[in-house]
């Protein structure tokens, strides 16, 4: 499957709360995403052109709740039998 930049990143990008006191960052630049969590560096977010989206550097897949078009309310991060689930705030 294709890697490929965002032609927009604007829906992804925002503040996601997976408990309170507790933020999973996500910004976009150049049709790419990056993720900040709490006490770590950004890392990007590969994009696939099947709509799929992987931080290779950690092993995990993210599955964005939502869709651009209607809006994204949240996301599924899911890194070996770790599930983590946030909230578009």
């Amino acid at each position: 499957v294709e890697k490929i930049l965002l032609e927009n990143t604007d829906p992804y990008m925002g503040t996601y709360e997976i408990v309170p006191g507790t933020d999973l960052i996500i910004t976009g630049r150049n049709g790419v995403l990056m993720l900040q969590a709490p006490g770590q560096n950004p890392i990007g977010i590969d994009a696939f052109a099947d709509g799929t989206f992987v931080i290779t550097l950690a092993g995990a897949v993210i599955e964005f709740q939502g869709s651009p078009e209607t809006g994204i309310t949240g996301l599924k991060m899911i890194q070996g039998s770790n599930v983590t689930h946030a909230i578009k705030k």
